[in-house]
Order: C-alpha cells, then structure tokens, then sequence
C-alpha cells in the first residue's frame, strides 16, 4: 500500500465512523423515544392512527421537521383517513412555526389546500386567519415594501366575507384595522414626503387616496391638516376651511385640533363644535400624539408594525396540564396560538 493511498484512508476512516454516529443518531431518533402505544409498528407498514399519534407526539416535543415527515406520509398514504384533515392543518403550522420567509410561503401553500380539500370543514376559517398570520408576521414598518400587509388584508377582507359567523370575527376586524393603519400611514407618508418638497399636485392625490379608501385611519387628522395646508396654499381657501373644520369637528382631541382652530379664525370661518360621537371616541381611544423629527428619524431604525402576532385561531398544540410531568403533554386543534416570536428573518 502507497503512503499516499494510507494517508487517505487515515483521513477518511474518522470521517466514516463520524458518519455512521451520525446515521445511527438519526434511526435511534426516528425509531425510539415513542410511548409503547405507538412505537415503531411491527407489522408490513404503519397505520394512519399509527403514523399520527407518532406526529402528534413529536409536534408536542418540537420536533417539527420528524413529525412533519410522518404527516406527509400520512396524507400521502392514506388520503381518505379520518385523520387527514387534522394532518393537512398540522403540516401546515408546522411551516408556520419554523418561522422563516420559505416556511411562511409553505404554510400560506399548506393551508391554501387545506381550504381546496376540505372547505366546509369546522377549522377553514381558522385556516384562513392562519393564512392572513404568514403575511402580518413578515409585515414591515410603513415607509417599506406594503407588499405583505396588501395580502394580509387581502386575506383578512376574505375571512370576513367568506365565513360571517365565525368565532374569530372580531379578531379579525381588529387585525385588519390594524393592518390597514400600516397601509394608510405609508399611503401618507408618501403624501408627506411630497408636502415637504412642495409638489402639492401628487401630495394632494396621496392625501385623498388615504381619505376615500381608509376613513378609519388613526392619523386622519394629519392627513385632513395637511391637505387643508395645500388648499390654503394654492388659494382654494373654501374647501381648505372643510378640511380645518373636519378636524375640530370630528378629531377633538387632535394635535393638529388647535392649529385647525386657528386656521378657521385666520381665514374668518366660523369654528363648529365638536361631534359629541367624536367626544366619546376621543375619550375611549386617544389620537396618536404627533412625533418630534429625532423620533421619527430614530423610528426608521426600529420596531415592527403595531399588529398583533398573538392569534386564537386553532393550535396544533396546547399548553401541559399544570400537574404534568415534562415531556407529557396534548396535540389538539383547538388550543390556542401565542406570540410565536418576530418576523421571520427579519427585525426583531
């Protein structure tokens, strides 16, 4: 034998018995570790019970990507199962929960079918929020890509018009306002940006795209402030005391209110009373107080938008019993999803 050709085998046989501790952690992980009740089934093949409860059973200890494998080979191998509609909706929050950019495109695809296959199922609604969930949790702030927050309305518009009678109606009026605050401050934001270089023609058009299709924005105020601004600029002092008395009408409790006020005196307008709706809605949710430039620059820099990543739509897991020892634990799909963490890949 060559020294060379010894010298290969020196450097290749650790590599080789590397490789079968490696292999043989694999088969040990795949073949031990389960409850009696559902080990390894000794007969020609795995029953779809069989193959389940061992998914179940890995999914409650986060060995995502094993219990994953056995609930494809579940769907795939026994399609007519009772168990596959609860198999489909687990593989597809197996994706959700790896947490990156590929996984929430799998578990949007996973879910997607989950509703084709089974649309009259008790958990399409819950997929359909799920669906919504892939695209709020890689949401970025207002002045980036609305790419992801145009789908999740999308996807949240959808649930309210397809299931009605849902029981994660108002949760989900709740996230798509949300969303929408996204979508319409970067809408002004934009608006902004041309306010402050004075091309009021394509400012004034960004303004009233904000006002037609997102009344309910939280920052209306603003926009009916600055558009009031463009109009008194260019002269058009009528519809610019509107726009003022809007504000004082409509947003008491405004930073911009006091300023509006003023404007409407400058101009000799008489200056309305506030709606005693408006009172009331002032009372119950404060308007957001206008940020200085050094918060606003330092905004750039961080956070994520204000929409909430916690969810009760149905879990493929749910919390241990207070009394259980570790490692014990409940697959179901009527827990409840918490907070899994930030965007995938993204800010935290």
């Amino acid at each position: 034998m060559t020294e060379g050709l010894q010298r290969n085998l020196a450097i290749r046989r650790p590599m080789k018995i590397a490789l079968s501790v490696v292999l043989m952690g694999l088969v040990l992980a795949s073949c031990g570790g389960y409850p009696r009740d559902i080990d390894i089934d000794q007969g020609l093949g795995e029953t779809d019970r069989n193959l389940f409860e061992r998914a179940k059973f890995d999914l409650q200890r986060g060995n995502i990507t094993q219990a994953r494998l056995l609930l494809q080979t579940l769907i795939g191998t026994y399609p007519d199962s009772e168990f596959t509609p609860d198999a489909m909706y687990a593989a597809a929050e197996s994706y959700y929960r790896g947490g990156t950019r590929a996984d929430m495109i799998n578990a949007d695809y996973e879910w997607t079918n989950f509703q084709v296959f089974f649309p009259t199922s008790a958990l399409a609604d819950d997929a359909q929020m799920m669906r919504a969930m892939t695209h709020i949790r890689q949401m970025e702030r207002a002045d980036r890509d609305p790419q992801e927050a145009l789908l999740a309305e999308r996807d949240l518009e959808t649930l309210i018009a397809n299931y009605p009678d849902s029981d994660l109606l108002e949760e989900t009026k709740e996230k798509l306002r949300a969303v929408q605050d996204v979508i319409a401050e970067g809408w002004m934001k934009i608006g902004n940006h041309y306010f402050t270089v004075e091309v009021y023609g394509a400012a004034a058009s960004r303004y009233n795209d904000v006002l037609e299709t997102y009344p309910d924005f939280s920052g209306t105020s603003e926009v009916l402030y600055r558009l009031g601004e463009i109009l008194r600029r260019v002269g058009a002092e009528d519809p610019a005391a509107t726009h003022y008395a809007r504000i004082v009408r409509e947003h008491p409790s405004s930073e911009f209110e006091p300023d509006a006020r003023k404007r409407l005196s400058e101009l000799g307008r008489p200056i309305p009373e506030p709606n005693e709706a408006a009172l009331v809605r002032a009372e119950a949710v404060p308007e957001p107080e206008i940020r200085s430039l050094a918060s606003r620059m330092l905004g750039v820099f961080g956070g994520r938008p204000g929409v909430s990543l916690e969810t009760t739509a149905a879990s493929i897991l749910v919390e241990n019993p207070p009394d259980s020892e570790p490692g014990d634990g409940e697959f179901s799909v009527d827990g409840v999803i918490l907070d899994v963490g930030g965007p995938p890949g993204g800010d935290p």
